[in-house]
């Protein structure tokens, strides 16, 4: 974009500060691609505080000394930092100005505009509590150094955003809202919460609570059996409720001749119905006494303590185990998911 701005909009912006801007915003020691940038960036800036486009009036402005660093656009971005509302920002160039410069006219002027800015700062302190070994805090972009903390910080008005972290922690991130100065505000950091690990997540081995739950092959046999048992009474159950309906099929003549008031195709049904239950139920049933007195038999109440902890299997003798082991998948952000894996051997 190209601003073709006459001279009598570049007056308006008038006084000490743009005279001396003027002044000193030649590049001598630039080269002459940078310095023409440089330079028309400068120009369109001022343009644009004359126009009262201050917040992209600060950004060429930021170019412009990033391009070719010269006093006068410091100062002149120190003034646009001033009428952005960024106090601690300008304050800081007007004091790096007053500081740095030779030219008496820069220095009388730097320092003018940092003794008005002076009493309207705003401040920030950052106080971490139970610091962490290795403790790291960055505000915004900056990293604040240990020497920096529990310190009141020139800080413009504004959202920021406090960051800390240590290797082994998880990171903390607090919104700091600043307000117009006069003003003073305390950050407090709380203590960090160490980093979830596969290790830290895994719940320790309770001999006789669910994370070591393993129960004996003779224990489980005995349970194995007596739902084999209840399925066998299941069944026996169903298979006399089929007997009875077939009862009734042959008195109600269904098998030669029906008698028209009763309702042989329903009957029928249920009685076959009750008679796959029968089946199923009492062979699944018997399956289950013959499994879970094999195990009840086959199986040892003498194993030691140590032989019955997780993830001893392979040592374990011959029988039928059940054990069940918690998992939690973790990452940076926190728990993902979690679940139980059942193992056995016999």
């Amino acid at each position: 974009m190209t601003f073709n701005h006459p001279p009598r909009h570049r007056s308006r912006v008038g006084g000490l500060v743009l005279a001396v801007a003027l002044l000193a915003s030649g590049h001598a020691f630039a080269g002459p691609a940078e310095a023409a940038r440089a330079e028309k960036l400068f120009q369109d800036a001022l343009y644009l505080m004359d126009g009262g486009s201050v917040a992209p009036a600060c950004l060429k402005l930021v170019e412009s000394q990033r391009l070719v660093p010269a006093v006068g656009t410091l100062l002149a971005l120190a003034d646009c930092h001033a009428k952005e509302g960024k106090t601690a920002t300008a304050w800081g160039e007007f004091t790096e100005l007053a500081q740095t410069t030779s030219a008496p006219e820069f220095v009388a002027e730097a320092q003018r505009r940092a003794d008005e800015l002076y009493p309207k700062l705003s401040y920030v302190s950052v106080r971490a509590t139970g610091a962490a070994e290795g403790l790291e805090v960055r505000f915004d972009d900056s990293t604040l150094g240990e020497g920096a903390l529990d310190t009141e910080l020139p800080t413009d008005p504004g959202q920021h955003l406090v960051h800390a972290t240590a290797p082994g922690y998880e990171e903390v991130t607090i919104r700091v809202t600043v307000g117009l100065g006069p003003a003073r505000q305390v950050v407090s950091i709380p203590p960090l919460r160490e980093r979830a690990t596969e290790d830290s997540m895994a719940l320790p081995p309770q001999h006789g609570s669910v994370n070591d739950a393993r129960m004996a092959p003779s224990t489980t046999g005995y349970w194995v059996g007596g739902a084999g048992l209840a399925l066998v009474a299941v069944g026996t159950v169903f298979g006399v409720l089929s007997l009875g309906q077939n009862s009734d099929l042959k008195s109600n003549g269904c098998f030669d001749s029906p008698d028209p008031d009763f309702d042989c195709a329903a009957a029928q049904s249920s009685r076959d119905r009750d008679a796959w239950i029968a089946t199923g139920g009492v062979g699944l049933g018997l399956v289950g006494v013959a499994i879970g007195g094999w195990m009840v038999l086959s199986g040892s109440d003498d194993d030691s303590p140590d032989e019955m902890a997780l993830g001893s299997l392979s040592r374990r003798p011959p029988g039928w185990y059940v054990s069940f082991r918690p998992t939690v998948e973790t990452s940076e952000r926190g728990v993902l998911g979690a679940g139980a894996a059942l193992q056995g051997t016999f």
